[in-house]
């Protein structure tokens, strides 16, 4: 069933340019959808997904009253079922079935309402929906949001019977991006989804030198300063929780991260149960991993590099956590990758370590742990004038798939986004910095995807490293 209705914009902002691919009703295969033309920005090219969603009809009830309100008409509706972007159109198609009588024009809600963009689509049971960051103002604060869209419509002639259905669309939380320039003063800086920078720098006379970030389970963000040799941690909107992670090993007396050497100091972390592990630890002459606990930070460990008696040194710079409770480690400079056990602090097998991926290419500069429990890893620098991998990274730490990327770049931190991986990454022929995105079944990434980083007016210089994007 068809019925007319005008198009209308249920929101007094403005509506952005977006995206929307051909999609038929439900209820008429026939309808017709618009296109509209891509919305720059990190995820411009991706389309929300439309072969699948989110359909909740809510159940016909019959009130003993029949002069009263009656839902006795039958609406589904579907959406995406994946996250999508700020700035990114999606279309919500729906279906009514009222046994062959005509239905009043329909009514569109959503909630909650910040920043929201809703009109009716081109087909009679469809509505287009996008959180438009060019008009609302995200908090630093803005995680993973589920907005509940509503389609509800009246019997043409018996308006107290009515039916309608609930869609839900989640939009992508905002990224933190930390900043390494150790003499500048920007620390970490806020990005909404689609890459646009939403406000000035969080903590700027806190942190500086940031080599990466995490997300504790307490919901607070843990960072890894560099340039101060130190971690701090933050709320989500930017205060300084009052946390101390000691620089000295309370067993041996010896500095974590000796001064000697600019390179020591906190690198990339990563969480296993109540455990904080953090690269590029140094006791004395050898390398290693420091282990605190997130919820005090009380020092738990320091965990030797097995690679130190093999003679040179081996820094580890980049670290991730596998669900199985083995950690894994490794260098932005050499390829080889080392096992630990979470739970003991040993170093895993006989063998604990191994060289592994393209032998022209750089160490594995960042790592990232998807949904599935896959591991994905990549290495930097440049292979035979190209770029280097990115690659799925098995138990024993075997090669069981990989892609090169484009361009030379040296990806600073990953996180999976949505249908994607989106990654901060530095080139090695330029001096750009790039917002990244990887397809996470093929691992495959077009240059003409990426987004040039643009620093937040009056930040000054800006060297990205560490990436993660906040959830609720």
């Amino acid at each position: 069933m068809r019925h007319s209705l005008l198009p209308a914009l249920l929101s007094s902002l403005a509506l952005l340019a977006a995206c929307s691919q051909e999609v038929a009703t439900g209820a008429d295969a026939g309808s017709e959808a618009t296109d509209a033309a891509d919305e720059p920005g990190l995820d411009a090219s991706a389309q929300a997904p439309r072969d699948a969603g989110v359909s909740k009809p809510d159940a016909a009830v019959t009130p003993p009253d029949a002069s009263g309100p009656q839902q006795v008409i039958t609406v589904s509706c579907v959406g995406p079922i994946l996250p999508v972007r700020a700035n990114t159109r999606v279309d919500v198609n729906c279906t009514v079935d009222n046994g062959g009588k005509a239905v009043s024009a329909s009514t569109l809600t959503v909630s909650p309402s910040a920043g929201t963009v809703l009109q009716k689509g081109s087909g009679d049971l469809q509505m287009a929906f996008s959180l438009s960051t060019g008009s609302y103002q995200h908090p630093v604060d803005f995680a993973d949001t589920t907005y509940t869209l509503t389609y509800e419509v009246h019997d043409a002639a018996e308006a107290n019977k009515f039916g309608k259905a609930t869609a839900a669309v989640t939009v992508l939380g905002n990224y933190w991006m930390g900043d390494l320039f150790e003499a500048g003063s920007s620390g970490v800086i806020a990005y909404a989804s689609d890459g646009t920078p939403i406000g000035g720098a969080i903590g700027p006379t806190a942190v500086s030198g940031v080599y990466d970030l995490r997300t504790l389970p307490d919901g607070n963000v843990v960072v890894a300063a560099r340039g101060q040799k130190a971690i701090k941690v933050f709320t989500r909107k930017g205060a300084l929780v009052p946390r101390t992670f000691p620089d000295t090993d309370p067993f041996t007396s010896q500095g974590l991260w000796t001064t000697t050497y600019t390179d020591a100091g906190p690198h990339q972390m990563t969480v296993a149960g109540d455990d904080l592990w953090v690269a590029g630890a140094r006791e004395g002459s050898v390398w290693g991993l420091a282990v605190f606990n997130w919820k005090t930070g009380a020092f738990q460990k320091f965990v030797p590099s097995p690679l130190n008696s093999s003679g040179g040194d081996f820094q580890f710079t980049s670290i991730v956590a596998r669900p199985d409770g083995t950690i894994l480690a490794s260098s932005s400079e050499r390829r080889a990758i080392c096992l630990f056990d979470a739970a003991t602090y040993a170093a895993k097998g006989a063998t604990p370590c191994a060289a592994v991926g393209d032998e022209w290419c750089g160490g594995w500069s960042s790592f990232v742990v998807l949904a599935s429990g896959a591991v994905v890893g990549s290495q930097g620098g440049i292979s035979n004038n190209a770029g280097c991998p990115f690659s799925f990274i098995g138990p024993n730490l075997e090669i069981t798939g990989s892609k090169k990327s484009p361009e030379a770049i040296t990806v600073f931190g990953m996180v999976e986004s949505g249908a994607e991986i989106a990654g901060i990454a530095a080139s090695e022929i330029t001096t750009e910095g790039f917002f990244i995105r990887v397809d996470p079944a093929t691992l495959a990434t077009q240059s003409a995807d990426w987004r040039v980083i643009k620093t937040v007016a009056g930040s000054g210089l800006l060297k990205p490293s560490g990436l993660l994007r906040l959830t609720p």
